[in-house]
């Protein structure tokens, strides 16, 4: 299917320090990232919270982990039943940070690692965020994990998978899931370096796509980068690693 095009000015912030200081502290300036969308066995999910604008401190993230579990109960005689319960896992709160400068990124935690006994599903990631121990805010996010042998699941509910096409020199469409309901962000990556914040002309075009400026991608050449999709209005944010950007 032929989208559109969207003759939108297209505003590219080139992150540095020093940006203009939030104006909603500190949801909308923050969004999480993560090691990709869909992960495997033997891989970690490392979550990483990025300052797309100055944020103020004091921050302290707190990161849970939400994901189905199957639970094996033996009674007395010997029957066994296995059942899928809710687990979560909540690790103790991160080292406090005085202030987030645009463009940083700190390392949340590294160590939510998917094995054998995992299962394949939807992990949803929340990142709570307290000021001087008061709670202001709550980012979350989303990884699917599926075995070698498996297609994969449905997974998250809002999710970047890939990047589709380009059309025409206008825009570059994206495979979505879930949308982006409210004033959405992408943040485009190489390595840990932030490279563009594109906050204008990103809309809905079908089913399953967000259509994105082509523009925001000139100069950026044809290495692989890392985007999140960020809805700053829900606080959510979806990764996909190593994308090729089509030309």
């Amino acid at each position: 299917m032929t989208t559109r095009s969207f003759p939108f000015a297209v505003a590219l912030l080139l992150v540095c320090h020093g940006g203009a200081l939030a104006q909603q502290w500190p949801g909308s300036a923050l969004a999480l990232r993560t090691s990709g969308g869909a992960l495997r066995s033997g891989d970690c999910v490392r979550l990483t919270l990025v300052a797309a604008e100055d944020v103020p401190g004091p921050i302290t993230p707190t990161v849970s982990y939400a994901f189905d579990q199957a639970v094996t109960v033996e009674d007395e005689d010997g029957n066994t039943q296995t059942s899928i319960r809710r687990a979560v896992v909540e690790r103790p709160a991160s080292p406090t940070f005085d202030r987030l400068q645009a463009g940083s990124s700190v390392v949340l935690d590294d160590a939510f690692c998917f094995g054998q006994n995992s299962r394949p599903g939807a992990y949803d990631i929340a990142v709570k965020l307290a000021a001087s121990g008061v709670p202001v805010a709550s980012l979350s996010t989303c990884v699917g994990f599926y075995t070698d042998d498996e297609k994969p699941p449905a997974g998250c509910g809002f999710s970047l998978r890939g990047a589709l096409r380009r059309d025409g020199n206008d825009t570059v469409v994206f495979d979505t899931r879930g949308g982006a309901t409210g004033l959405p962000r992408l943040l485009v990556f190489r390595g840990d370096a932030l490279l563009r914040v594109v906050e204008h002309g990103i809309a809905a075009s079908g089913p399953g796509e967000l259509s994105v400026p082509g523009v925001a991608f000139e100069g950026l050449g044809t290495a692989p980068v890392d985007v999140v999709l960020q809805d700053q209005a829900g606080s959510r944010s979806a990764s996909a690693a190593r994308l090729i950007i089509p030309r």
